[in-house]
């Protein structure tokens, strides 16, 4: 086969050309989308990775409010719950400046050992008084949380007065002997 010298260019250019395509095809290509994959999988296992630095920061926050909340203690009866709660709610009102009009102790029949004791509570005040309020109960050191929460505004003309329901469960520890319900 004698090839002329355009005929010899054409054909190293074409093998040039093909050869090209096939490397791109065979191994750059697949070493980029290999590259990519390892961009991604780093980028996760970084989110992983913060995600779960935070997880423990946040772990040994919650385990000292654990150890603090253990050191209080878990009431073993339902009057000396209903004493520490009723003590804290009035605490609390009289911190926020919210107005408390009835605190009313309902008590639940439970076989479980940890036995929650609801509060109704009826409060007036203003709304940064009434969010203060909320705020208190839901981070408070004793075993209390917001059960039911309904807040109405007093005054048509003045938003800011408001009205507050709220059921507060505190929870106690039944003792093994049989305690008097209430």
């Amino acid at each position: 086969m004698n090839l002329n010298q355009r005929e010899k260019w054409i054909l190293i250019t074409t093998l040039t050309v093909l050869g090209i395509f096939l490397l791109d095809r065979l191994v750059i290509s697949r070493v980029l989308d290999y590259r990519d994959s390892l961009v991604s999988d780093v980028q996760s296992l970084s989110d992983d990775l913060s995600r779960d630095i935070h997880l423990i920061k946040q772990g040994k926050q919650q385990q000292k409010r654990w150890k603090d909340m253990m050191a209080i203690g878990l009431p073993n009866s339902a009057s000396e719950a209903e004493s520490r709660t009723l003590e804290a709610i009035n605490q609390w009102a009289s911190e926020t400046k919210v107005d408390l009009l009835s605190v009313k102790p309902e008590y639940r029949r439970s076989d479980e050992s940890l036995v929650p004791v609801v509060f109704r509570v009826t409060a007036n005040g203003s709304m940064k008084a009434i969010a203060k309020f909320i705020w208190k109960v839901e981070t408070a050191d004793i075993p209390v949380c917001v059960d039911t929460l309904q807040i109405n505004a007093r005054d048509k003309k003045n938003k800011d007065e408001l009205s507050m329901q709220m059921g507060v469960s505190a929870l106690y520890r039944k003792s093994v002997s049989k305690e008097v319900s209430r």
